[in-house]
């Protein structure tokens, strides 16, 4: 279980969280804002938002706004490009969509999905890189399969907040994506997905109108993808 340190370093827990609050913005922030938006006083937020600056992970504006910097972006770089995981996934991905449904690929992290490609049908693969923003865990397919790997403890600390009767359901997701080995939501279309590493660290999913009969073709097609990615 992935508890947290007996004497865990809070500085780090909040500078990460303002990075986390800044990187969701479309536009720069003023440390109010942020600080509001964390429910951290405002002072701490300004000596952190100063000292990631100086570390260039963040940049600030004319306005007195802050933004996500260089430092950031060499990071993202580092941990996608150079490792090969975008690679690999690229050209497994990509051919996946001859099967005409969304193919995607994505992370949890604090009981969100990061997708770090979605590409709908009729799209480049290019055009699928860091399309969307995040999304809840348990309302994705990737999220109810890397919340799978996880124990019901865990993942009642993720959805903290949440109604109960949300809360059930995501268990209950959960206890079927263990017993059958992969993620599965159901809606206006299915979504489909399982696990990459071990331990697992993300996934790869598809999504569209894919009839109950044709769900074990295409879990054995992801699994396949999976096992081709190496990852």
């Amino acid at each position: 279980m992935n508890t947290l340190p007996a004497q865990p370093n809070q500085s780090l827990i909040h500078g990460v969280r303002v990075l986390q609050a800044l990187a969701g913005q479309g536009a720069p922030v003023a440390c109010t804002a942020v600080a509001r938006a964390l429910r951290l006083n405002v002072t701490r937020v300004n000596r952190m938002l100063k000292t990631l600056a100086h570390l260039r992970l963040v940049h600030r504006t004319t306005g007195r706004r802050y933004a996500i910097g260089p430092g950031m972006y060499v990071l993202a770089t580092q941990s996608l490009f150079t490792s090969g995981l975008m690679s690999r996934a690229l050209r497994v991905l990509a051919p996946l969509a001859r099967h005409g449904h969304t193919v995607a690929m994505g992370v949890v992290w604090g009981g969100m999905v990061s997708y770090l490609f979605h590409r709908p049908p009729g799209t480049r693969a290019i055009d699928g890189v860091g399309r969307l923003t995040l999304y809840p865990a348990w309302r994705s397919s990737i999220g109810i399969a890397l919340l799978a790997c996880q124990t019901d403890a865990e993942i009642r600390v993720q959805l903290r907040g949440q109604p109960a009767v949300q809360v059930r359901a995501a268990l209950r997701a959960v206890c079927a994506a263990r017993a059958c080995g992969y993620g599965m939501v159901t809606g206006r279309v299915r979504s489909l997905a399982v696990t990459l590493g071990t331990p697992a660290f993300a996934g790869i999913a598809l999504s569209g109108n894919i009839a109950a009969r044709d769900v074990p073709r295409f879990v054995a097609i992801l699994r396949n993808a999976a096992a081709t990615m190496g990852a």
